[in-house]
């Protein structure tokens, strides 16, 4: 885990991002120690990017991730990664995985006060950039990466421990993330003084013969943001849909709620289902097409009232 850690503070602490991203883009060798094996973009917020775009103002921002800040109304308005990477099309990324929602694309809405006492109030909105936070995100939601390390910990509490920082790391907000830093010196201090681990309700479901039995089940065990709600409404007084809303904004989930951001009553099916892999990548903040804003891509979860068809539920919502 701290090799893997490390690999990735290595490129994107110095403005890099990779979008081109699949397990075929890492090698490990004898020693434990994981590379990358293709050279990442260059973010042109980073300060490098900065400077090649002033050394080379046409030719060196070609290739670039971030070279503006894009306005926005809806999240549909912002472009989204390589669909490997940013797992926005059906079926584009292994069962399990899930891309952040800067990746995905998304709209940023910051309040802030100006004038006289505060007395104007604004609302900036923005698509949230790409940034080593994205990756933080991408290593916690890959099972191929921290989560499968984390399966095949022989010491309890080392796998405990893993499973928090899966946790922190996949968090919606990239603010609300760690950095490859903060999480490298997490893996030294555990490594110096272990935490004692007592196995928890959880824990101990995970080591009973009803999941271990079941390979899907042992497998979307520890998958902590894999939800779907059906008849949502006001349960003991507590609007649902507001619930649902923050365990999106926490989580990064990809949702769909009905008669919000131009979306109408009927369960969205993902375009191009069943294809070949068609990259629709946004990356160069061209115009969106129509196609785009109105595909749902993959959801996690589906909020509002929908005429309840389950062929286009299990379109929608793929399993996981």
């Amino acid at each position: 885990a701290r090799s893997l850690f490390a690999c990735f503070r290595s490129w994107t602490a110095a403005g890099f991002v990779e979008d081109d991203f699949k397990a075929e883009q890492f090698t490990l060798d004898d020693n434990g120690q994981i590379f990358l094996v293709d050279g990442p973009h260059l973010r042109g917020d980073s300060l490098l990017g900065e400077a090649v775009a002033r050394t080379w103002p046409h030719r060196g921002a070609a290739n670039m991730l971030n070279r503006d800040v894009r306005t926005c109304a809806q999240d549909a308005d912002c472009p989204f990664t390589k669909e490997n990477h940013s797992c926005r099309g059906a079926g584009t990324c292994e069962p399990g995985a899930r891309g952040a929602p800067e990746a995905r694309g998304k709209c940023h809405n910051t309040h802030y006060q100006h004038g006289p006492q505060h007395s104007q109030h604004h609302h900036l909105h923005h698509c949230v950039q790409l940034s080593e936070k994205t990756h933080v995100y991408d290593v916690a939601n890959r099972p191929w990466l921290l989560p499968y390390i984390a399966a095949k910990a022989a010491d309890p509490a080392a796998g405990e421990f893993l499973r928090s920082l899966i946790r922190l790391a996949g968090r919606g907000r990239p603010e609300d993330r760690p950095s490859f830093r903060e999480l490298v010196d997490r893996i030294d201090a555990f490594a110096k003084a272990p935490v004692p681990f007592k196995p928890g309700p959880k824990a101990r479901l995970y080591e009973s013969s009803l999941i271990q039995s079941n390979d899907r089940r042992r497998k979307a065990f520890w998958d902590y943001a894999s939800v779907s709600f059906t008849d949502l409404g006001h349960a003991g007084g507590v609007l649902v849909d507001g619930v649902v809303q923050r365990l999106c904004d926490d989580r990064g989930l990809a949702c769909w709620q009905s008669q919000v951001d131009g979306h109408g009553k009927d369960v969205p099916v993902p375009a191009h289902l069943g294809e070949e892999v068609v990259d629709r990548t946004k990356n160069n903040y061209g115009p969106l097409t129509v196609e785009d804003v109105e595909d749902s891509g993959s959801l996690d979860i589906l909020d509002g009232e929908f005429p309840f068809n389950v062929t286009r539920v299990h379109q929608a919502l793929p399993p996981k």
